[in-house]
């Protein structure tokens, strides 16, 4: 069965510090991508906060329920009609904090959940090193989910050593055509715009 013709919109943020003024930074660009048509619009890791200092940055994590970004977006989504992969939102659940995709239905509900797997830790030249396994808990699951193109998957690439992961996950997509759509997120934020 051929799938039908579906337009995307790709997001580039460069999120800034708090809650408030991420959204206001997304909303105009997922606006922007449903106006030139975009049934799918998929924003990057941390479209709701990002914060280079940790003792800012947990303290200001809330829950999915209670993220203004989330929140905010869902209730956009509502109002477009469109789905939206929120690539991650830096979240708390339980006291943890976790780097959760989120797949928004055009209904505003999320249809589908993904923390990442892979922890992004590394050692530069000149002593630098981040450790993103010490600020959140990595997820164990792979994600599928149904859209009304096909299915897709969820991930997010630190590049390099998640490429066996998602390798392995093509495999398996070959062996029991699963996916038809793989939506994989770049930890990368640029300059503001779309992409559509």
């Amino acid at each position: 069965r051929k799938a039908a013709p579906m337009k995307a919109g790709l997001v580039q943020l460069r999120t800034p510090a708090t809650h408030e003024a991420a959204l206001a930074h997304v909303v105009p660009l997922v606006r922007q991508a449903a106006a030139g048509g975009a049934q799918l619009i998929l924003t990057p890791e941390g479209t709701n906060i990002l914060q280079r200092d940790r003792e800012k940055l947990l303290p200001s994590l809330k829950s999915v329920e209670d993220d203004p970004v989330v929140g905010g977006l869902r209730a956009l989504v509502a109002e477009l009609g469109v789905w939206l992969d929120i690539g991650s939102a830096l979240v708390v659940e339980d006291g943890r904090p976790a780097n959760r995709q989120l797949l928004v239905a055009p209904d505003g509900s999320v249809a589908a959940a993904y923390d990442k797997i892979h922890m992004f830790d590394i050692d530069l030249p000149g002593g630098e090193s981040y450790r993103e396994s010490a600020n959140y808990q990595p997820g164990e699951t792979a994600v599928i989910s149904d859209l009304p193109w096909g299915r897709i998957g969820l991930t997010m690439d630190d590049g390099p050593r998640t490429r066996g992961h998602r390798r392995r996950k093509r495999r398996r997509r070959r062996r029991r055509r699963m996916v038809s759509l793989l939506a994989v997120v770049v930890s990368v934020a640029v300059v503001g715009g779309v992409i559509a």
